[in-house]
């Protein structure tokens, strides 16, 4: 049961479920989500809450139907817990309707919401006017640099500039292709590039770019071909 400190301003006793939120599957974010919790334990801990439980998502916070985060919500609502913590906005959602949908569930429910980096804490009205004004801002930064980010990709392709993912030397590709044709996996073969020194790119660029020759190839064979010269599947005229 939760109690007030004798200054009036903390509760402490609360049952604190977790939330964190990788963005990518990469590898590059394996340890996002676990440093997220640990410092959301540390909080916990110095704020005498009680963690019931914790749940990670590796999906985009556009994402509304997140199962970690519906999961960190059903247990606010089904009164399991009392405060649901994140680390950051944006580890809650990205636009203004979301975040607002779930922090009136969980109010509904009697629960409140932490931000941890900005210490932004729901059981009090100034904390709920700050998300919400938080939530707003957070919306313009989020569209403002995506359109900042638009812009600079079309100046670049007017100047020249090759966007994406680089490509697949041409020496690397004839190898990969000749890999392929021995019934190698993508990985297989993007370890054989590396090990001969023609090519360090991913499984997936590798795969891409064969794919691309492939069909290639197989589409400058058919239109070779002539309509009066079907080959061998044809039937021969007669002598």
């Amino acid at each position: 049961m939760s109690k007030t400190d004798p200054r009036g301003r903390r509760k402490t006793g609360l049952r604190a479920v977790l939330l964190a939120r990788v963005s990518t599957l990469k590898r590059s974010q394996d340890k996002s989500g676990p440093r997220q919790l640990a410092e959301l334990r540390e909080l916990a801990q110095r704020r005498g809450w009680d963690v019931v439980a914790d749940f990670t998502d590796r999906q985009s916070g556009a994402d509304d139907e997140r199962p970690g985060l519906q999961a960190a919500i059903d247990l606010v609502v089904n009164h399991h817990a009392e405060i649901l913590v994140v680390h950051e906005l944006d580890r809650l959602g990205r636009d203004v309707p979301s975040l607002i949908r779930n922090e009136e569930k969980l109010g509904a429910a009697g629960g409140h919401l932490f931000i941890r980096d900005r210490q932004v804490d729901t059981t009090s009205p100034e904390g709920r006017l700050f998300f919400v004004q938080m939530a707003g801002l957070a919306e313009f930064q989020r569209r403002n640099n995506s359109g900042k980010v638009l812009a600079g990709l079309a100046h670049a392709r007017k100047k020249g500039v090759r966007l994406g993912r680089p490509p697949v030397m041409e020496k690397a590709l004839a190898r990969a292709c000749a890999l392929r044709k021995l019934k190698m996996s993508w990985a297989e073969i993007a370890d054989q590039l590396r090990a001969e020194g023609v090519g360090d790119h991913s499984r997936t660029t590798v795969a891409t770019a064969v794919r691309r020759a492939l069909l290639k190839a197989k589409s400058q064979r058919a239109g070779r071909r002539s309509p009066d010269r079907p080959g061998r599947r044809g039937p021969r005229p007669a002598p």
